[in-house]
């Protein structure tokens, strides 16, 4: 044993090799970003050449099987590995030439490339967010709160039994704060 030490990437057992679809309705910049990432993540990490080429035939595997074009993962490459000094000089021509606005619409396949470029003439850097999909219409992670239970509100309330109308500031949850004025209501001390 020579004592060194030898790095690679570790993937846990349940790990699926499942990158973003090349088909899929996002920006070609953002895909080609998951292939300069997962390249300069080899060529950073690992110092092993036959290791380095290992990993990186595994990334291109990959993304081929997930509809990835020859040149994208040959651009996502050769940028993973430009020189420091490179990209050094384009932040200092960045910084000469600040956009003179911003403006941020949502993605549309196509025509959002358009945009970019007919933006850029008048030297307004677009960029894009994503749209509303239906994914976003159909998923929620969280079952929605009744409003008794929200926390932080402010509420307007008739009350049933005096007939006097409440408006205040909680930072307790609605249904807490009704209790508690049921149970001044049962004392006769209103609040």
């Amino acid at each position: 044993p020579d004592n060194s030490i030898t790095t690679d990437v570790f993937r846990k057992e349940t790990h699926t090799d499942h990158y973003l679809q090349w088909s899929s309705n996002h920006p070609v910049q953002q895909k080609l970003g998951i292939v300069r990432t997962l390249m300069h993540r080899a060529n950073t990490l690992i110092q092993d050449h036959a290791l380095r080429e290992a990993e990186k035939d595994r990334v291109r595997t990959a993304l081929r099987n997930c509809g990835y074009r020859e040149w994208a993962l040959k651009e996502g490459d050769c940028n993973s590995k430009k020189k420091k000094g490179a990209k050094d000089s384009n932040q200092k021509k960045a910084q000469e030439q600040p956009p003179a606005s911003y403006a941020v619409l949502p993605y549309m396949k196509g025509i959002s490339e358009r945009l970019k470029c007919a933006f850029a003439k008048h030297n307004i850097s677009l960029f894009s967010k994503p749209g509303y999909t239906l994914r976003n219409a159909l998923v929620s992670p969280k079952d929605p709160l009744s409003p008794s239970e929200k926390c932080g509100v402010i509420y307007k309330v008739t009350c049933e039994v005096c007939g006097e109308v409440y408006v205040g500031e909680t930072e307790r949850s609605l249904g807490e704060r009704s209790e508690e004025h049921q149970k001044s209501m049962e004392r006769q001390d209103c609040k």
